[in-house]
C-alpha cells in the first residue's frame, strides 16, 4: 500500500524534472557566458598604422580606418581585450587582445551600428539670424559602414587591412 502511493509522487516528480531541465540548462548556461564590460572605438591612418583611441591628424589624401574594441569578463572575472586588428594601443600601450571579427559564442552575434555627425544644411547663404539653424550637425546612420567591429570605407571594403 505504501508504495502504491508513493509511485504517483514519483511521476510527478519525474515530469516536473523533465520539463525544468531545459530551463535549467539554459540558466546555466547563461550564467557562464562572457559579459561585456567595455566598448572603445579606436582608429588607424595611413602614417600611423597602429589602432588607438583618442584624436588624430589626418593628412590631405590620407586613409583613415575605424574599428571597435571589446572587453568581456568570463565567470572566473578574467578580462579579455577583443578587436578584429592586429595592433592595438588602449592607454598608451599595446595590448594583447584577441583578434577576432565577431563574438567568440557561436550562437551570439556582435552588431555595431555605425554613425556619422554631419551639417545638414545642403547650401544656401548663411546670415548670422540663420546661422545656428543652417550649421546644425546631425546624427546620421552609415549603413554603408556596415555592421561590423571594423567599418567599410565608402567603396563598401573593409577599411584598411
Amino acid at each position: 500500500m505504501d508504495s502504491e502511493r508513493w509511485l504517483p509522487v514519483s511521476i510527478f516528480a519525474g515530469l516536473v524534472l523533465l520539463v525544468a531541465a531545459p530551463f535549467v540548462v539554459r540558466g546555466v548556461r547563461d550564467a557562464l557566458r562572457p559579459e561585456l564590460v567595455e566598448v572603445r572605438i579606436v582608429t588607424a591612418t595611413d602614417a600611423d598604422p597602429v589602432f588607438r583611441e583618442g584624436a588624430r591628424r589626418v593628412g590631405p589624401g590620407e586613409r583613415t580606418a575605424i574599428a571597435v574594441a571589446l572587453r568581456r569578463r568570463d565567470v572566473w572575472g578574467r578580462q579579455r581585450w577583443l578587436s578584429p586588428i592586429d595592433r592595438l594601443e588602449l592607454d598608451g600601450a599595446l595590448v594583447d587582445h584577441e583578434v577576432s571579427d565577431g563574438w567568440p559564442e557561436r550562437d551570439r552575434r556582435v552588431r555595431v551600428f555605425w554613425f556619422t555627425v554631419e551639417c545638414s544644411n545642403v547650401g544656401g547663404v548663411v546670415t548670422p539670424e540663420r546661422a545656428a539653424r543652417l550649421l546644425r550637425y546631425r546624427n546620421f546612420l552609415a549603413s554603408e559602414m556596415g555592421r561590423g567591429l571594423r567599418a567599410r570605407d565608402a567603396m563598401g571594403r573593409s577599411s584598411r587591412s
